[in-house]
């Protein structure tokens, strides 16, 4: 955290995003007021739900991506040509 809240200097951090009800999200700002493991919230009400991957999500997924199967030999892109390089070399 960048400054402490309530003598508190770690904290971690949610964010939903959930399409739901004005009951429910009611039920919800309740359920966060009063549970002492809350110490700050904020809730953004928008007009249409937000669908697209975050950029921190995405990044994320492309580091997690499983290798590649393949023979381990390493290829790169010389404008519109791509060769092989030779076993050893690197990029």
């Amino acid at each position: 955290m960048v400054y402490p809240i309530n003598k508190v200097h770690k904290a971690h951090y949610v964010l939903m995003n959930i399409e739901c009800s004005e009951p429910v999200l009611k039920e919800i700002e309740t359920a966060f007021r009063y549970n002492d493991m809350v110490i700050r919230n904020l809730v953004l009400r928008c007009k249409e739900a937000i669908t697209e991957q975050s950029p921190v999500a995405r990044q994320e997924q492309e580091n997690n991506r499983a290798p590649r199967s393949g023979s381990g030999r390493r290829f790169y892109s010389e404008s519109d040509e791509t060769r092989e390089l030779p076993e050893g070399e690197a990029q």
